[in-house]
């Protein structure tokens, strides 16, 4: 059983994921004392929707080191990008329906499915709501420049025949269908999971996603919004 299961809960999930660094960390007392103050730092940000305390705030935490949470995990969080699911459904990708660029979309969307299959590998992402964004992974990982991970999620994509499933429950029907006892026999994607973790190693990741939210999307501070013009 996977120890996060997405399906229901998916803000937390997303939550989860950008503070797992601090739940789980190990380090000295200056170091988790650190991490602590970061924690209460963006949190305090997130309950601020306006105004010139937050963006004092968000400048406090510019001028912090980068070492516990790097440039787009912050800024993804303070902006709350989350709410994009609307962009996705049984029938596809609908960018418009999210505030926030399309090329912040199809990043938030890629750090998201990453966080899941680090859990649970590729066999629960598609069981959980998640597995709708694994096209838009693909077209991230390659336009970014982690073409081998795009490759590893292409390969999954193509286990579900000529047309991918957005519906979550035609991927769980499809999976359900794979008969065995044994790992081997029921996941048709174990041997792609350890390619994707090593094409996509946290610090090859984020080097990435920063670039991409710098130099694609155009956001070089944490005050900048990422609104659609």
């Amino acid at each position: 059983m996977a120890l996060f299961d997405c399906t229901n809960n998916l803000p937390s999930f997303w939550l989860f994921s950008l503070f797992c660094p601090f739940l789980f960390g190990c380090g000295g007392t200056d170091e988790v004392e650190n991490k602590k103050a970061e924690q209460i730092l963006l949190s305090k940000i997130r309950t601020m929707t306006t105004g010139e305390e937050r963006d004092q705030l968000i400048k406090e935490l510019e001028s912090a080191p980068e070492q516990f949470r790097t440039f787009y995990k912050r800024w993804l969080f303070i902006h709350d990008v989350s709410p994009f699911w609307d962009c996705w459904s049984d029938n596809g990708y609908d960018p418009s329906k999210s505030q926030f660029e399309r090329d912040i979309q199809i990043l938030a969307a890629t750090a998201y499915g990453k966080s899941d299959i680090d859990n649970g590998g590729f066999h629960q992402f598609f069981g959980n709501g998640t597995g709708v964004f694994a096209p838009e992974m693909a077209e991230w990982l390659d336009r970014s420049g982690l073409t081998d991970a795009a490759n590893v999620v292409q390969d999954a994509i193509d286990k579900f025949g000529p047309t991918f499933p957005r519906s979550q429950s035609k991927r769980q029907e499809f999976l359900a269908r794979i008969p065995g006892d044994s790992r081997k026999e029921w996941d048709p994607f174990r041997e792609l999971d350890n390619r994707f973790y090593d094409a996509t190693e946290d610090e090859q990741f984020d080097a990435a996603a920063n670039e991409w939210l710098r130099q694609t999307c155009g956001i070089q501070g944490l005050l900048d919004t990422g609104i659609k013009k």
